[in-house]
């Protein structure tokens, strides 16, 4: 396989109808494309699209050619995904490659505990 991407996450978690963006560095413009497999399509939903170049006058980390995945928890479970950027048209091993494995928790698992109000007891 190709060249594995150290700059981008391994491991995600979600909460179920969470949504969070990738930002696949792209060379569109040379023909390649990232290409995914997904291992359990029912707990995670993914989209992707070219990223914006951003509104005028804001800057933005992002090449106006990246590709964004978006990826939404979509039910309680763990999945796997294999990312590859290739040419279509091409049969020889992708140039890039990365797997992610995505946690999908309930919402409130997701995140950090409200705070506690003031003369709340504990019980």
């Amino acid at each position: 396989m190709g060249e594995k991407r150290r700059d981008l996450p391994s491991t995600l978690t979600l909460s179920v109808g969470e949504e969070q963006n990738l930002v696949l560095p792209s060379l569109a413009t040379a023909g390649y494309r990232w290409e995914y497999q997904i291992d359990n399509p029912g707990v995670l939903a993914v989209t992707r699209r070219f990223a914006d170049a951003g509104a005028p006058g804001k800057q933005s980390s992002m090449s106006p050619r990246d590709e964004l995945v978006v990826l939404r928890g979509r039910a309680l479970g763990v999945a796997r995904m294999r990312f590859a950027q290739r040419r279509s048209w091409e049969t020889v091993t992708p140039i890039a490659a990365h797997e992610l494995k995505v946690h999908v928790v309930p919402a409130a698992a997701a995140g950090p505990p409200p705070p506690r109000r003031r003369g709340a007891s504990r019980r």
